[in-house]
């Protein structure tokens, strides 16, 4: 079952890294956080630095807690679109590790989402010679187990 789950995972993995509607949502994230960061950059201030990247952690663990979920809806979406499942629960492999699968990849999803934000975080303190505050993490690990 556990390997069954793995092969799942890494198809549905591979669906979301292919599909150009995902990655036109995600620019469209990109952008919207250009919007805080660009104007951030014109401050000479580190605390407007600091304030700049807390509305920025903010507003983008927001966008992937609503989007973890939505990830999984998308990906049934997706199946249901191109008539797989019927393909799915004929096969020799377990249904129930296809219907695991799903939860499973948008939390993974989630999880790298969330890890990478929280190291744009770090890498923007460093840069911007901002102490780093442990409350990003904090932010990061709230904000996977709010999604």
């Amino acid at each position: 079952m556990m390997a069954a789950l793995r092969l799942h995972i890494a198809a549905n993995v591979i669906c979301l890294r292919r599909n150009r509607l995902l990655h036109a949502f995600m620019l469209l994230v990109a952008v919207g956080a250009a919007t805080v960061v660009v104007p951030a950059l014109a401050f000479g201030d580190t605390s407007n630095r600091f304030e700049a990247m807390r509305v920025l952690a903010r507003m983008l663990h927001g966008a992937t807690s609503l989007m973890t979920p939505g990830v999984g809806l998308f990906l049934l979406w997706v199946h249901r679109r191109g008539r797989s499942i019927a393909m799915v629960a004929t096969t020799a492999a377990p249904f129930g590790a296809w219907v695991a699968a799903i939860p499973a990849t948008s939390a993974l999803v989630g999880a790298a989402a969330h890890a990478a934000i929280a190291l744009l975080l770090v890498v923007l303190s460093q840069v911007w010679g901002v102490t780093y505050q442990y409350g990003f993490a904090y932010l990061a690990l709230d904000g996977f187990t709010e999604s």
